[in-house]
């Protein structure tokens, strides 16, 4: 069984009986890999969409526990790549999903916190670039959804509004009618300039039920909003 995964430096590598290859040219339609030893001889061939085979031997033992931590990887930052839930969360359940199959592989894979950047990195791809102005911003699909498919954008004419039915109504059954407002502005990401949002207390707990995404900090933006 091969796979193919990207290196750390973003070059395709080929798992093949647990060796590691390197891509060493390209001709026509043929790929031809060599062993990521230098002093191996090993090579293999792939020719149009066929799977790859061995050309020449090795002259040492294959690693079966790197190859499997290379495909744990990339199968994570596939699934981050593809799936809206949170990214620790998935690394979770594949740690948990690897030991039920591999549990002799688990104690050589990543901790989270080893490989957390490039799992975010994962994450980003899978966004649009950062827009520069406002007039750019976009938010459509999945971006204007929570994670049940529940509508999360309210209203996208003038300021972005989110929040949910569900919100509306518990701000509007807060506690003896008690509202609070906050204004966030390290958080709040480009190109906006501030986070507004209104909390209701329901139940004895204050939580924030509405956001807006504000342009800069003019009261009278606010007030249109609110």
């Amino acid at each position: 069984m091969s796979t193919i995964v990207e290196s750390k430096r973003k070059k395709p590598t080929l798992l093949l009986d647990n060796f590691r290859f390197t891509r060493d040219k390209i001709i026509n339609t043929t790929i031809y890999w060599k062993c990521e030893d230098r002093s191996c001889l090993g090579r293999a061939v792939q020719c149009d969409l066929n799977s790859p085979s061995m050309k020449q031997p090795h002259n040492h033992e294959g690693d079966e526990i790197k190859c499997k931590v290379e495909e744990f990887r990339m199968n994570l930052k596939q699934r981050i790549e593809d799936s809206p839930q949170p990214v620790k969360k998935i690394y979770r359940e594949q740690i948990i999903s690897l030991y039920t199959t591999s549990s002799q592989i688990t104690q050589f894979t990543p901790m989270f916190h080893e490989m957390k950047i490039s799992l975010y990195n994962a994450r980003n791809t899978s966004y649009p670039s950062a827009p520069r102005n406002i007039d750019d911003v976009m938010i459509e699909g999945i971006c204007s959804k929570t994670l049940n498919g529940e509508l999360f954008l309210l209203h996208k004419l003038k300021h972005l509004i989110f929040g949910t039915l569900e919100s509306l109504k518990q701000l509007s059954e807060s506690d003896h009618g008690h509202l609070f407002f906050d204004e966030t502005f390290k958080s709040c990401p480009n190109p906006f300039y501030q986070l507004y949002s209104a909390h209701s207390v329901n139940n004895e707990l204050s939580t924030p039920k509405l956001f807006t995404l504000l342009p800069d900090k003019k009261r009278s933006n606010i007030y249109i909003n609110f």
